[in-house]
């Protein structure tokens, strides 16, 4: 990565080997990172990066859309 390189991390899935990642930041201070799903949300604090709790599904609206989507399904209803 460039010097003075930012990494942003918001997928659902893992796309990032965090191992590396760790690795990544403890050698390359002028690396930024910020993420919100990780496996290490400590040891990536620690190291000055930005952890942020994945909650995008827990809000009003997404959950008033999966009890619709789950009312229609059991009405038998499609989508």
């Amino acid at each position: 990565m460039k010097r003075g390189a930012v990494l942003v991390n918001t997928a659902r899935a893992k796309v990032i080997d965090e191992t590396a990642l760790l690795s990544v930041t403890n050698e390359r201070p002028d690396i930024r990172v910020a993420v919100d799903v990780t496996d290490y949300p400590e040891q990536l604090a620690a190291r000055g990066a930005i952890v942020t709790p994945h909650i995008a599904g827990n809000t009003f609206e997404s959950r008033t859309k999966a009890a619709r989507i789950i009312l229609d399904l059991l009405k038998g209803e499609t989508l």
